[in-house]
């Protein structure tokens, strides 16, 4: 019967430690995914927002030159720190009707580094 317990006590003893090394891995792990998921999540909540905001400003605008729609990308593209070049950019002015084309891409380095992943980014705004 005293056997039995000290073999317990024995088997406890080794257990001892166990949770915090688990504990530890598995926050570790958490917080790389966290960390992988935020690099992910900014470039499209750049994009979005991005392409949200050109839209309104376009829409709101009545009479409105293809040097002001340059300037409002470009405000919006500092903003969002967004990496374009003039040309990504495409702008066609007519009487009543407006297109703007934007695109460019976005490289993520998943892992550390050793898997960039690219993402390609479209904005294509049609008025009139």
């Amino acid at each position: 019967m005293e056997q039995d317990r000290d073999a317990d006590k024995l088997i406890l003893r080794d257990e001892k430690g166990g949770c915090l090394q688990k504990f530890i891995i598995f926050g570790l792990i958490f917080a790389f995914i966290i960390y992988q998921g935020y690099l992910i999540v900014v470039p499209w909540y750049n994009y979005y927002s991005f392409k949200g905001k050109v839209e309104d400003r376009l829409r709101l605008e009545a009479h409105i030159t293809k040097d002001k729609i340059e300037k409002i990308l470009y405000e919006l593209v500092d903003e969002h720190d967004i990496p374009l070049s003039k040309k990504d950019v495409k702008i066609v002015v007519t009487d009543s009707k407006i297109s703007v084309h934007v695109e460019w891409d976005v490289t993520v380095p998943l892992l550390f580094g050793e898997y960039p992943k690219t993402f390609h980014y479209e904005v294509d705004i049609k008025r009139g």
